[in-house]
């Protein structure tokens, strides 16, 4: 009965020993990522100039609107209902040149 009692006592000992251990570890990584998050950075303003002549505006609008995203979804869209029966509908969308 002695050594149930002494097995006990070290492994309750242990256990508890592991979650001491565990907490100390979980409260310095949370202080650690706190800090790293209330940081402040300060960083010089830079100066950016922005041309506004006509022909840079010009050239912008024709990049944007040869890239893929807008050029494709810039054109007005229709939708064309094709299946409506008993609470099943699909609707597909038509792009209209």
């Amino acid at each position: 009965m002695n050594t149930v009692r002494r097995l006990g006592q070290w492994t309750g000992l242990t256990l508890l020993t592991l979650a001491v251990f565990l907490l100390a570890i979980y409260f310095f990584v949370s202080h650690s990522i706190h800090q790293r998050m209330d940081k402040h950075y300060t960083f010089a303003a830079e100066q950016l100039t922005i041309p506004q002549d006509q022909a840079t505006l010009e050239r912008g609008k024709h990049l944007a609107f040869i890239k893929p995203s807008l050029s494709r979804h810039y054109k007005p869209v229709k939708r064309r209902r094709v299946i409506n029966s008993r609470g099943v509908s699909h609707t597909v969308f038509d792009q209209t040149s």
